[in-house]
């Protein structure tokens, strides 16, 4: 069978509903869930674990709200031991927009458990041999867009195994994008994501690249 793949995006950012978190944190581009998020992101993995879904894998983005997903989406399923790994191609699109006017950095497996000892056991194999580098800053919208096309296609290739899943929790434009590679339409084409919405395609065939052919996708 061909690998299926699931592209979600995170839940709910705390800067969504705290105005002034921005103002005040020492890192603007990279806010966490808030509380809506982390019970989406968990409500999410239950209504899977109900409808029989099993991830062999789940790649995130290495923004901090991606990998909450990931992490209240496995425990949500009642998944203590699926790993979590990174891959740079996930990440938000980095516009001086979107990251505050400044080239983001990114943190350690330590940091992003904050103490969670179950979510640094997952971070065990967060760097993956192989990844790719970091997106470069400030990058244009399109040049994004054909980073998580090939993102997409590269965590497919990875951990495509075993007749299970493989998960990338990104970001909206990363979804919008896998969407619109199933469908041969244009990302812009794509009006909404809602926070954690998925797309879920299966490969068409056995080539993987990021002009690959996927079944019609399940978007929910």
């Amino acid at each position: 069978e061909g690998v299926e793949m699931w592209v979600m995006r995170h839940g709910e950012r705390v800067d969504e509903v705290d105005a002034g978190w921005v103002e005040k944190s020492a890192r603007p581009f990279d806010p966490p869930l808030s509380e809506k998020g982390l019970v989406q992101a968990f409500d999410k993995g239950v209504t899977l674990r109900a409808k029989g879904v099993s991830f062999s894998a789940v790649a995130s983005s290495p923004f901090l709200r991606c990998v909450q997903t990931a992490h209240a989406l496995l425990r949500g399923m009642q998944d203590e031991h699926t790993p979590i790994h990174r891959d740079y191609g996930l990440s938000e699109v980095l516009s001086t927009r979107n990251m505050h006017g400044r080239a983001p950095d990114f943190l350690s497996p330590d940091e992003l458990a904050g103490g969670d000892q179950i979510l640094l056991k997952r971070l065990e194999g967060w760097e993956v041999d192989g990844d790719v580098a970091p997106p470069s800053y400030p990058e244009t919208l399109e040049g994004a867009a054909a980073r998580h096309a090939t993102a997409i296609a590269r965590v497919a290739g990875r951990f495509g195994r075993n007749g299970k899943a493989v998960a990338a929790v990104s970001h909206g434009d990363a979804v919008a994008v896998f969407v619109g590679v199933c469908l041969n339409i244009r990302k812009d084409d794509v009006y909404a994501v809602p926070h954690c919405s998925h797309a879920a395609a299966r490969l068409s065939g056995s080539c993987l690249s990021a002009s690959s052919k996927w079944e019609e996708p399940d978007v929910d």
